[in-house]
């Protein structure tokens, strides 16, 4: 079962039927790379590959995943010592967290812990939670938030739009970035007023002192779009589909000014 393959792969450090895949998140000013998102991937001896939602889910559903999470974590750290080491200190790995993971109390401190393991600092690491993480308590989870946010610990909203959160409790919040769903950005593409939502979200996001990121851009016009409404960085597959780290890695580029930026980027 898939379960019972989660729990050999937490039991073995060195399983490599699950690895990451990583996705270049772009800051549309310069065109800079801000850093990455890592993105679980299960290749099943008897399955094949299984999709992210399926095996977290099951992971939830058997209460391991907070033993999972932490693995991929430490997967996500582990490339950002590898990103340091080739010379790119500057660049954040993005990793998403469930609500159950969020809710256990000793969540903070087990992120602190896999940061000293590999010897980084805390702004290397970038957390998504998703909009309805939040409905589980907002108080509970907002306060987690804090002393994340009081350690450096940089906090993205997931999937904002898609929940129940309104632009009022984003005052609240400690979080860093807003990401706008991908069912929004797809939107853009359309003829009706719907379109305009996008725009609408970055100009009040700025309004509260967030950063936005736009995530599912698959097209130049997309791009364009997100360009002239002043959307802080994107991700997605005009860019780059989510690849493994060796073949990420091949594609930054560091400039003699010091800028990083990532190979291949259309210009609109």
């Amino acid at each position: 079962t898939i379960e019972a393959e989660l729990r050999e792969i937490i039991d073995n450090p060195h399983d490599r039927r699950l690895y990451l895949e990583f996705q270049p998140i772009i800051q549309l000013s310069g065109d800079k790379l801000l850093g990455f998102e890592a993105l679980a991937r299960l290749q099943s001896d008897d399955y094949g590959a299984v999709p992210p939602l399926e095996f977290i889910a099951i992971a939830e559903e058997c209460q391991i995943i907070g033993a999972l999470g932490q693995r991929i974590c430490r997967l996500a750290c582990q490339y950002a010592v590898e990103l340091r080491h080739q010379g790119y200190r500057d660049l954040k790995i993005a990793v998403n967290v469930s609500a159950i993971e969020l809710m256990n109390e000793d969540f903070a401190n087990r992120i602190f812990s896999i940061l000293r393991e590999h010897d980084l600092p805390p702004n290397a690491l970038q957390l998504e939670i998703t909009e309805s993480t939040l409905m589980t308590d907002f108080d509970y989870v907002n306060d987690k938030l804090r002393v994340l946010h009081e350690h450096q610990i940089e906090i993205a909203l997931d999937d904002f739009g898609t929940g129940y959160s309104s632009f009022f409790r984003l005052r609240e919040l400690h979080v860093d970035f807003l990401k706008i769903d991908r069912a929004f950005i797809q939107r853009i593409d359309s003829m009706d007023r719907d379109h305009l939502i996008s725009g609408e979200i970055i100009s009040m996001a700025h309004k509260f002192g967030l950063r936005v990121i736009a995530e599912g851009v698959e097209s130049e016009n997309q791009l364009t779009y997100l360009r002239q409404h002043h959307c802080d960085l994107i991700q997605g597959f005009v860019i780059s589909r989510p690849i493994v780290g060796q073949l990420a890695s091949r594609h930054i580029e560091k400039h003699p000014d010091g800028d990083i930026t990532w190979s291949a980027i259309p210009k609109t």
